[in-house]
């Protein structure tokens, strides 16, 4: 079982996704699961 996430560590694969997203005008589901390794309705929620 993996370790949880820390707060700060959350925080920022929150703004990387924010970034991304404001870079590239989208981004999927499926991209934010892949490259930061959160679960599928997290990477939902912040899309």
């Amino acid at each position: 079982m993996a370790r949880p996430k820390t707060h700060s560590e959350r925080t920022i694969i929150l703004e990387r996704i924010i970034g991304l997203v404001k870079e590239q005008w989208r981004i999927t589901t499926n991209d934010v699961v892949a490259m930061f390794g959160v679960h599928r309705t997290t990477a939902e929620k912040y899309l």
